[in-house]
């Protein structure tokens, strides 16, 4: 779990139950490993309780509690965005903002101010909707494309189109750009920026390629592949900077702002 994130933020992001709450707010009821409530209470800083849990044992215990109206609505259908969060500690509701913006290009406008843009227009969207229903909370979206050569690369459109983007990586560098956007819909706060990963490509083979074509894993992912994927599967392939940037959420800069927000909203909670 993301640090700090298990004490401060669980309240914020992700169902909350009074059984969960002794140990990390220091108040009601604490939870035995086996999940069943028990009324021993710990301080804050008696961690013998936390010492009997795993990461997984309180992520699926939360998981089955229903959610409060206080979460982090990611504004994106992506399992892997939301697959991202849950490793860095954080649980996160889909909701896709169903919007079309495969039809939009970015004309005269750069890659970081087009994700930027992308980011921003699809958590208003997402959080326009929210406000509608009454919900509270936190709004994620980002969005991210390749540039190479000039152009700014985003989803491939169909087989022949990916071939021909990841040929054209070979040997070369290429930036990746992730715009993000959040939005505390308690609060109407709005954060926004950009991060920049570089990917430095050496040999691939035409051979390596179709065998991963044919997998179709190339189908929603800018520049057509994932980072993490093809360095598993051998690929001569090295980042320079957050690799989950290329992978669709800037992490390194995104979770100590989730967690900030997670503060500052439990802060203006309990005054």
């Amino acid at each position: 779990m993301a640090a700090g994130f298990g004490v401060a933020a669980l309240g914020l992001f992700g169902p909350t139950d009074p059984a969960l709450t002794g140990p990390w707010r220091g108040r009601g009821e604490s939870i035995r490993p086996d999940g069943v409530p028990s009324t021993v209470r710990y301080r804050r800083t008696d961690d013998r309780w936390m010492r009997q849990l795993s990461v997984d044992m309180v992520l699926n215990r939360l998981e089955q509690i229903p959610m409060t109206p206080r979460t982090l609505w990611l504004g994106s259908g992506s399992p892997q965005r939301r697959a991202m969060l849950r490793e860095a500690g954080f649980l996160a509701r889909a909701r896709p903002p169903h919007l079309d913006d495969g039809r939009l290009a970015p004309g005269d406008v750069g890659p970081e101010g087009w994700t930027l843009a992308l980011a921003c227009w699809k958590a208003r969207a997402v959080a326009e909707s929210l406000r509608a229903e009454g919900a509270r909370g936190v709004v994620l979206a980002g969005d991210t494309v390749c540039t190479h050569q000039g152009a700014v690369l985003g989803k491939p459109r169909d087989r022949d189109h990916a071939r021909r983007m990841l040929r054209s990586f070979r040997g070369a560098t290429h930036p990746v750009v992730t715009g993000v956007c959040l939005i505390d819909l308690d609060h109407q706060d709005e954060q926004a920026f950009v991060d920049v990963a570089h990917v430095q490509w050496g040999s691939v083979s035409d051979e390596a390629i179709e065998t991963y074509l044919d997998s179709n894993n190339w189908v929603g992912r800018a520049g057509g592949y994932n980072l993490a994927d093809r360095i598993n599967d051998g690929w001569d392939i090295q980042c320079k900077g957050d690799p989950a940037t290329v992978m669709g959420l800037p992490l390194r800069r995104l979770t100590p702002m989730l967690e900030q927000m997670a503060l500052s909203t439990l802060e203006k909670g309990s005054r």
